[in-house]
């Protein structure tokens, strides 16, 4: 097993994830067009979701289809590996680039979500807290998908120059 291939699983799982988010939410999207169409309420609300699922689903897709694309972008490099001597750095920096596909995909979700409420001159809450709670979700999740290799050296720095605590406080029971 190589670097890649560890990347390339992290990818699917994540797909995976995103599909399986989209399939639960369907039958709770479908019940409420149901009650929507019933009740003859605005459809912007079930378009909103719609969006949102719809974004999840496409990033979903897309991992899965291009796992190998995704795999060789996130690990350049790929080399043989022992997986008991893995080194850290790399798989955090994996870890980090997966995360960071997560938060990129729920913030490009909630502007999608909150885009599409912004259409309906009803809604006050696409101008409000929401959009910015999910543009934030996209910078974060788009720096560490693209510096989670600045994270990971940042915490192995601080890793190294700690300060060291003093004696008592690593060895209680030579208090007296």
């Amino acid at each position: 097993m190589d670097t890649r291939d560890i990347a390339k699983l992290a990818c699917r799982i994540l797909a995976l994830y995103f599909i399986i988010t989209v399939l639960t939410s369907l039958p709770w999207t479908l019940s409420n067009l149901i009650g929507i169409v019933r009740e003859n309420v605005d459809l912007m609300f079930f378009f909103v979701t719609l969006a949102s699922l719809l974004t999840n689903l496409a990033v979903g897709v897309l991992l899965w289809w291009q796992t190998e694309r995704v795999a060789s972008w996130l690990v350049p490099t790929s080399r043989e590996v022992n997986l008991g001597a893995l080194s850290l750095p790399v798989l955090q920096r994996l870890a980090f680039s997966v995360v960071g596909i997560v938060f990129t995909s729920t913030g490009l979700a909630g502007l999608a979500q909150y885009g599409a409420l912004g259409f309906s001159a009803t809604n006050s809450n696409a101008f409000g807290v929401g959009p910015v709670r999910s543009g934030v979700e996209l910078v974060i999740g788009l720096w560490l998908l693209f510096r989670a290799g600045r994270l990971v050296n940042l915490l192995g720095w601080l890793e190294q120059n700690r300060i060291p605590q003093n004696d008592a406080q690593n060895n209680p029971e030579k208090e007296v």
